[in-house]
């Protein structure tokens, strides 16, 4: 059975990363020299939760002009994701891309943004949601 407390059990997923207080902008997020300290969840085809798999060694991505990039602190895995990994999503949404990094929301603190981002700053406590942000990841763009 799809969703169920055992099959979701043997799903790798990306280690919690807790909060430790106030959010200290100038400490470095990459604990590697070469940036790659960024991880996700991740499955390249449709099917039940075993399929799902982490990624570890992967570039902090960089924002675009017009992004910001967030440390994500807390994620969730909601029906919608268990919908979409197993292309069920209704029809007259979106279609699902393969790959995908499940999680619509997230929270968590900006570390950089795009040149022409003006409201947001690094340091700031967010809260992201879009259909396909990819949350279950150590970070969004």
């Amino acid at each position: 059975a799809d969703g169920g407390a055992a099959d979701d059990a043997s799903v790798p997923v990306a280690e919690a990363v807790p909060s430790s207080g106030p959010f200290d902008p100038s400490r470095r997020w990459e604990s590697r020299p070469d940036g790659r300290d960024h991880a996700v969840v991740r499955y390249d085809s449709f099917g039940p939760p075993t399929i799902m798999k982490h990624a570890g060694g992967l570039r902090v991505p960089r924002p675009a002009s017009h992004e910001i990039v967030v440390r994500v602190e807390a994620s969730s895995v909601s029906m919608e994701d268990c919908y979409k990994r197993r292309n069920i999503w209704p029809i007259w949404k979106d279609p699902v891309p393969v790959p995908n990094i499940p999680g619509g929301d997230c929270v968590g603190h900006v570390v950089s943004v795009g040149h022409a981002v003006r409201y947001f700053k690094p340091g700031d406590r967010v809260a992201c949601l879009h259909p396909f942000l990819g949350g279950n990841a150590r970070h969004v763009a």
